[in-house]
């Protein structure tokens, strides 16, 4: 009855609001009321509780109340400092995976791009090889009576049998066999190797009107007959061919010869004939070009930068003179490493 008499109170001094049809009170009366109201719930603890846990939210801001979403009615309100953040902040870490990751994968796939390169031009080289090191391994147990006395004797012949040093293969091969005590073993593979050099021209090095092949190219297929106990009597025999055929100046006979040193450029020559004769690795012959990005090149080196590479990982001087024991620095050294001997020297 007391409410009913307040409603009729307010009825009667109140208006209508044109909103909703509900008398409007003043501003008095309507303090007056909700003090009032109050008072009556205070019975009804379920209903205070539930009205004062019920979060008080600007309008417009998004809120969560037991597992459930509400909004709040009314325009729209300012921005959090959250949501005012630019987007790197809120999407640092997924930046800084993106990038980790990206740069991972880039990484390895120009690694393997760059390796399969590699192994093309080292495939490609190893392609153009007449032997493979077993065969010339084969060859040279075959024949056990051409050893490093008997290749001597050939090389410093070569100065009076062929002034100009030069010789076709036919007239080397006659000439050879009065210092042979058996004739040679396999002679197929050294034919082999021999026609792999006519048919590349800059190993070949022929003149334009004649089939003559550099001396020295002869006997280094020659070598590849020849049997020798230690690798130092076959850098020796090699070096008393370079002097023989002028690349130490002449001069002397027998172990004199020896100790004749030769020039830098005469063993680059012999390096540049072991090469085209298989003598030397495939993949020693691969160095880096000069493009590097986005992949890495390889070229095919000059047997120049193989001996400035020996004689830089030797730690000898620029202008050494090349006497025997240089000599075998340079060729079993790992930029040359020829006939496979930088391996078995590492081994021991």
């Amino acid at each position: 009855q007391g409410l009913r008499a307040r409603q009729h109170d307010r009825e009667s001094r109140g208006t209508t609001s044109v909103w909703s049809g509900a008398p409007h009170l003043s501003r008095e009366a309507e303090s007056s009321y909700h003090s009032e109201f109050r008072v009556g719930l205070a019975s009804h603890p379920r209903v205070v509780m539930r009205t004062a846990l019920r979060p008080l939210t600007a309008p417009g801001v998004r809120t969560r109340v037991r597992g459930r979403r509400t909004f709040s009615s009314g325009p729209a309100a300012a921005e959090t400092p959250a949501e005012s953040e630019n987007f790197f902040q809120r999407n640092r870490w997924t930046i800084f995976l993106t990038g980790a990751f990206g740069s991972i994968g880039g990484y390895v796939y120009r690694q393997s791009t760059n390796t399969a390169n590699h192994t093309t031009l080292t495939a490609e080289i190893e392609g153009r090889a007449a032997l493979v090191p077993s065969e010339i391994r084969d060859l040279r147990l075959a024949n056990g009576l051409f050893g490093r006395e008997t290749f001597e004797s050939i090389s410093r012949s070569l100065v009076v049998a062929f002034p100009g040093g030069r010789a076709t293969y036919d007239e080397f091969g006659a000439h050879i066999q009065g210092y042979l005590d058996a004739p040679l073993v396999g002679r197929h593979l050294i034919d082999r190797a021999f026609l792999a050099c006519v048919s590349n021209p800059a190993a070949a090095a022929k003149t334009a009107d004649s089939d003559a092949l550099d001396v020295r190219l002869l006997m280094t297929l020659l070598s590849l007959a020849m049997r020798t106990d230690t690798v130092e009597d076959r850098t020796t025999a090699m070096h008393c061919l370079l002097v023989s055929t002028g690349g130490g100046g002449g001069g002397g006979g027998g172990e004199a010869r020896h100790e004749v040193a030769v020039e830098r450029s005469a063993v680059a020559e012999l390096v540049g004939f072991l090469r085209d004769t298989s003598q030397v690795p495939p993949e020693k012959l691969v160095r880096e070009g000069d493009e590097k990005y986005p992949f890495q090149t390889y070229r095919e080196a000059t047997p120049a930068e193989l001996v400035e590479k020996a004689v830089t990982e030797a730690k000898l001087p620029a202008d050494v003179k090349v006497t025997p024991e240089v000599l075998k620095e340079i060729l079993v050294s790992r930029a040359v490493c020829a006939w496979g001997s930088c391996a078995s020297r590492r081994r021991s």
